[in-house]
């Protein structure tokens, strides 16, 4: 979903397209906490269909549990659309969070800082969530 917008001149804007191919193959998209931006919802990329996004927290906060956690960890989100997974996931699990704030200048050129004051680099809800590897909480 991230193609939504134009950082330099000739590049697609197919964040609709893909929307409108895949809604002429299924009957409904159903997504796991869906990287949106700028649009409200994913609804909004697939009008045509029934469109879901479901909330990964709550099995990622049964799994942290089941595995026992650092009860000192802080959950830092890297920017605002990952507020509401963090703070979901952070309740749960009656931790301390941080979302970050970031400036995208162009596709590569992001800054990234932390609304707080504070930024907390060695935990990352991004990692946690796109990782592939099976590291202790």
């Amino acid at each position: 979903m991230r193609a939504d917008a134009v950082f330099l001149g000739g590049e697609a804007v197919s964040q609709r397209a893909v929307g409108r191919f895949l809604a002429g193959i299924f009957d409904r998209i159903v997504t796991v906490n869906a990287h949106l931006h700028r649009i409200a919802n994913t609804q909004t990329v697939f009008p045509w269909i029934e469109a879901d996004d479901l909330s990964a927290a709550p099995a990622i906060a049964d799994t942290m549990c089941a595995a026992g956690y650092d009860r000192d960890m802080i959950i830092v989100g890297p920017d605002e659309e990952s507020f509401p997974l963090v703070i979901d996931l952070a309740r749960r699990l009656d931790l301390d969070f941080v979302v970050a704030r970031k400036s995208r200048h162009g596709d590569k050129a992001v800054d990234i800082g932390c609304r707080t004051g504070a930024c907390f680099p060695d935990v990352r809800f991004s990692w946690l969530m796109t990782s592939s590897h099976q590291e202790p909480f």
